[in-house]
């Protein structure tokens, strides 16, 4: 198999990671603070777009809420933009962007269940995976490590880069009876290499 190119891995871990929700957040706010400097309107839409596809993309698992919010959002503002804004118009698409922006953040917050990770010394967990697990080099600070660490849980690693539904079988084989939870994280490279399933 051959390696994806350091372009396909960079974006598959931008968006993987969670990365991406900020950068959709920024596009966003760029757009607004950029009608209201009175950017060409090609530009602010341009930007409002890009923010909303960012956001719609790092938002995929959380679908319909954010997909809501994102949707009429979008629509408002592109609408909006056609015509110049008044003072007053400017501040309440400030005011409507960061009530966004932070329904957004509180839903990542609760989807990721920061600062709620149960301390147990019973739970093993084995892991099946490629690199958005297994990380893109040997330097890398991947989840299950950190996982590990915070939770003092047992984690058998078998997540490899570049893995594919046909090499699980043999990730599968090398954990044994390792772990009293599977965790299955694995087809992205499936489907970006176009393999059938």
């Amino acid at each position: 198999m051959d390696e994806p190119t350091w372009l396909l891995r960079a974006v598959t871990y931008h968006f993987g990671s969670g990365e991406a929700l900020p950068v959709g957040l920024l596009l966003l706010l760029l757009a607004v603070q950029g009608n209201c400097w009175g950017w060409s309107r090609s530009r602010v839409v341009l930007s409002a777009l890009l923010g909303g596809v960012w956001w719609s993309l790092a938002s995929w698992p959380a679908l319909v809420p954010q997909s809501v919010l994102i949707a009429g959002f979008m629509g408002w503002f592109i609408r909006a933009v056609c015509r110049t804004p008044s003072p007053r118009e400017r501040g309440l698409w400030r005011l409507a962007l960061g009530i966004a922006v932070l329904a957004a953040l509180l839903g990542e917050y609760r989807a990721t269940g920061a600062g709620a990770l149960p301390r147990s010394t019973n739970v093993e967990l084995a892991l099946i995976a490629d690199s958005i697990t297994a990380g893109l080099n040997d330097r890398d600070d991947t989840w299950p490590q950190q996982l590990s660490r915070r939770c003092d849980a047992i984690v058998w690693d078998a997540s490899q880069q570049g893995a594919t539904l046909k090499s699980a079988r043999r990730q599968l084989a090398a954990l044994g009876d390792s772990g009293n939870l599977l965790i299955l994280e694995i087809g992205g490279n499936d489907l970006l290499e176009g393999l059938s399933m």
